[in-house]
């Protein structure tokens, strides 16, 4: 059954060439995003992080959004549970990947993710990432030593990953991300995963493309994926990752992106069985 589903995938032989293709665009664009967000601070410099802080402000009433989320989510128990899911967010991104290469029910739909997943990641992590370039709050003050407004922040996620530590369990595992990459900035390291950049945040992005399409596949769990994508904008701002605009910001360009490739969509011709 497994083996003649895998053949059909396969038959006729064009789908193989479109397969190798398909694989070839994403490397290609994932390529091409990591080289980019390694450079960008040698074409424009950190220069957006003051400002996103005070529009941050001005946006909640005079509060930093972080003070918000750990007035709600306060435990260092909550925040290991935001921290873990931040972390699956790379799982869900590949899965639903996986599942729009191999569906072939709905072309149209298919076209649209594919083309927005390759648009969102060159467009909205590299040429807008480029224009606003910021380093993100867990880094301003490496940038600035006047920009100490985060070190509150920083200093909670160390007490609250201590406390996780002496009841016997993990730390808080973003905090030793963060540290690797900022070496890895210093060092000029380039390569998968490497690099600095805040805005906008690719994982808000790619969260909310992922909610956009599946719930065209399935209305429950396009209802769980909006969750999901809830909490990972809670979480970018919770563990000092990104600006609360970061998200903002990517999810309407996000969305813009999806409306213009279902546009672009709309022109490809069903394919005969």
């Amino acid at each position: 059954m497994f083996l003649a589903k895998l053949k059909s995938f396969f038959n006729p032989p064009y789908r193989l060439i479109g397969f190798i293709l398909l694989l070839f665009a994403l490397s290609l664009t994932f390529s091409c995003y990591t080289y980019l967000k390694s450079i960008i601070p040698n074409i424009h410099y950190f220069s957006w992080d003051l400002t996103f802080y005070q529009l941050d402000k001005i946006l909640h009433f005079g509060v930093s959004p972080w003070e918000i989320t750990h007035a709600i989510f306060s435990s260092a128990w909550s925040t290991f549970v935001i921290n873990f899911i931040y972390h699956l967010w790379f799982f869900f991104m590949w899965a639903t990947v996986l599942f729009f290469i191999v569906k072939k029910e709905d072309a149209q739909l298919r076209t649209q993710f594919l083309l927005s997943f390759l648009s969102c990641w060159l467009i909205v992590g590299g040429l807008i990432a480029v224009i606003l370039s910021s380093a993100g709050p867990c880094y301003a003050h490496l940038l600035n030593e006047s920009f100490d407004f985060y070190l509150p922040l920083l200093e909670r996620l160390n007490q609250q990953s201590h406390q996780l530590v002496e009841s016997g369990f993990y730390p808080v595992w973003v905090l030793d991300v963060q540290n690797m990459l900022w070496q890895g900035h210093i060092d000029s390291e380039s390569g998968a995963g490497a690099g600095i950049s805040a805005m906008p945040s690719m994982h808000v992005s790619i969260s909310v493309l992922m909610a956009l399409s599946l719930s065209r596949v399935n209305r429950y769990l396009g209802y769980g994926m909006w969750v999901f994508a809830l909490v990972i904008q809670i979480g970018s701002v919770h563990l000092a990752w990104h600006y609360a605009v970061d998200g903002y910001v990517s999810f309407i360009l996000t969305n813009v992106v999806w409306v213009i490739c279902g546009k672009v969509a709309q022109w490809q011709k069903p394919i005969t069985q």
